[in-house]
């Protein structure tokens, strides 16, 4: 799709930021058939299957971290507006005196674990 794309870039006559969009839709469409997505496009789209399917995975890990944290937040009776402290002292400031996955479990209170992120994605 890329190049589809830079070609008809080039042929085209763009002259705003609108015909750039409009451009890589069509081209989009052209070759996949997929319409324009709504207000939340995929973050790991087609070129990541093909070429670099390890991404996929680091962005699945990043996700259930993210969620498992969140909920070890939540645990601490924190607001939002507490986040940030929550985040600098068990995150930033702990950062580097330990490995990784021991940071995580003292963090998180256990191993990463699927069941936050699935509660999220599956409601």
């Amino acid at each position: 799709m890329p190049s589809f794309f830079d070609q008809e870039l080039y042929r085209s006559d763009i002259r705003t930021l609108q015909d750039i969009e409009d451009l890589k839709w069509k081209s989009l469409k052209d070759v996949t058939g997929y319409e324009p997505f709504a207000d939340s496009p995929p973050w790991a789209f087609t070129i990541h299957h093909t070429i670099a399917p390890i991404y996929l995975h680091n962005y699945f890990m990043g996700d259930m971290m993210c969620d498992q944290m969140r909920l070890a937040y939540e645990k601490t009776g924190g607001s939002e507006k507490g986040f940030g402290r929550f985040w600098k002292e068990k995150v930033l400031d702990q950062s580097g005196r330990y490995p990784f996955l021991e940071l995580y479990r003292k963090i998180c209170g256990g191993d990463p674990d699927l069941g936050a992120y699935l509660d999220r994605v599956i409601p």
